[in-house]
């Protein structure tokens, strides 16, 4: 078996409906909290010894909206899965974090690559794409990608894969 020549694990995309799923439990949850603490405000009073009608009303929302931030954050990082990318000789592959094949593309496969710094941007012809900016995942990735960015270039002259330097929205 072909052993790649680099790897590099990254997230991939949280899906649209995971994502508006999460907004949607968020906003009922943070509307509900701010009612709620108005309509029990004498409860909230006795219970902390503050009337939440007689504070700053931003304030109210701010203490309000960090909960529910914090538990929307940690919903959207538990939907997260991640995967590998690998390159090989005239081809590149993205399997699961279990080794699981997910896509493999040819070189002549890849549409656009584009690169800003270390990041890159690649766009594959059936219409699949991905930032690496979207990839970054804890302490070192930066140092990481910059590791592997030099091979990915290598990777796309030798399979005479047109690539640009611009910026990556």
């Amino acid at each position: 078996m072909e052993h790649p020549q680099t790897s590099i694990r990254f997230r991939l995309p949280v899906a649209m409906g995971r994502s508006l799923g999460v907004a949607s439990i968020v906003f009922a949850g943070y509307l509900i909290s701010v009612v709620c603490a108005f309509i029990f405000q004498e409860w909230i009073e006795e219970f902390i010894g503050i009337n939440p009608a007689k504070i700053s009303v931003l304030v109210l929302l701010i203490v309000l909206f960090i909960p529910w931030a914090l538990l929307g954050w940690l919903l959207l990082v538990k939907a997260t899965n991640y995967a590998k990318l690998d390159l090989y000789g005239s081809y590149l592959t993205l399997s699961s974090e279990h080794d699981e094949l997910l896509k493999r593309y040819n070189a002549e496969q890849i549409a656009a690559v584009r690169f800003q710094n270390v990041a890159f941007h690649l766009a594959f012809k059936d219409g699949y794409r991905f930032n690496c900016i979207n990839m970054g995942m804890g302490r070192g990735y930066i140092q990481e990608l910059a590791a592997f960015t030099p091979q990915l270039i290598t990777f796309l002259e030798k399979n005479k894969v047109h690539f640009e330097y611009g910026r990556i929205i």
